[in-house]
């Protein structure tokens, strides 16, 4: 299994490979895109270049032939939403109601969308709670065109956080009912998703405006959790605060590994604020090392790990 981890500036990539009833992690490296990795470079001719480039220097490094691939992409790239339906209705007519809910919200765009729906566990009285993902179609054809070229299949294609909420999960005891977030730490813009009981509540994007204050910059609800968590994350920041009361706990990772906030924040002291060495448990045998090996260049992979666990059975994680 071949997992790949885009962001902005760079690819990380890693290869899991079966041997007999283990798993082993062959190989994790990480290399600089040559076009920035954002939906404002869709239009530029060298972007596809700079893919299928990304696609095609991963095959020539990988340590073992494989084709099979598992793909995690930043979440500015997707429209996430969550909705209720009567859960008395009939599988097709909730498939129906909830494309009609998310095409009056795309308006336009809709058509041009690759659009899924995914039930959540949460249950509002009559009503079952839906997470509601779409995409670009014309990324999805590039992808396509990309990983043919390297004799690639992608199997899965996951948003960054929610691939790293998979890996937390695992590596760390949380418990059914506890409401806990992770937080991207960007050089500019920050992403951050609210897990609750198990469930996805919220996702959302936001930048400190200024040394005091912080500009929420998109929501996937009208809820007000990430807020409430984020301004806590800005009372730690300008020391108003010592301790978080919004969530049980804040899981923080960055790909801007060099980013000096981010490094402040590797120095904080606080209980329930946590970075996460991603290879602590599970050690790859040819391991990048240019950004270090402290757990601040190590929770840059932490999606990577997340794809792996899809492969791996929960016995053996």
């Amino acid at each position: 299994m071949i997992c790949i981890s885009f962001s902005e500036e760079s690819v990380r990539y890693g290869q899991l490979i079966k041997n007999g009833e283990d798993y082993v992690i062959e190989t994790v490296q990480k290399f600089p895109l040559a076009v920035p990795f954002l939906p404002e470079s869709i239009s530029n001719p060298e972007f596809s270049n700079s893919l299928g480039k990304a696609f095609l220097d991963i095959r020539s490094n990988l340590p073992k032939p494989d084709s099979y691939v598992a793909v995690t992409l930043p979440s500015i790239w997707f429209d996430i939403s969550s909705q209720a339906i009567d859960a008395g209705m009939s599988e097709e007519n909730i498939e129906e109601a909830l494309n009609w809910k998310i095409s009056k919200r795309l308006g336009a765009v809709y058509d041009k969308k690759f659009v899924q729906h995914y039930p959540l566990s949460k249950k509002s009285g009559s009503d079952q709670s839906y997470l509601t993902v779409s995409y670009y179609k014309e990324l999805g054809k590039l992808f396509l065109k990309a990983s043919q070229a390297a004799d690639f299949n992608i199997h899965i294609m996951d948003i960054d956080l929610f691939s790293a909420a998979l890996a937390i999960e695992q590596l760390e005891d949380i418990g059914e009912n506890e409401k806990w977030a992770i937080w991207l730490v960007g050089e500019q813009v920050h992403d951050l998703i609210v897990i609750d009981s198990g469930d996805f509540r919220q996702l959302c994007r936001f930048d400190f405006s200024d040394m005091e204050n912080y500009t929420i910059l998109h929501k996937s609800s009208a809820d007000d959790i990430s807020e409430k968590v984020i301004a806590d994350i800005n009372g730690i920041r300008t020391f108003e605060l010592e301790n978080f009361s919004a969530v049980d706990r804040i899981y923080y990772y960055s790909y801007s590994v060099d980013s000096e906030f981010f490094n402040m924040l590797l120095t904080y002291d606080i209980k329930n604020l946590k970075n996460i060495d991603t290879f602590e448990k599970y050690k790859p045998l040819n391991l990048y090392q240019e950004d270090g090996s402290g757990t601040g260049a190590m929770c840059q992979y932490i999606d990577l790990l997340g794809l792996m666990f899809r492969k791996m059975p929960k016995e053996v994680r």
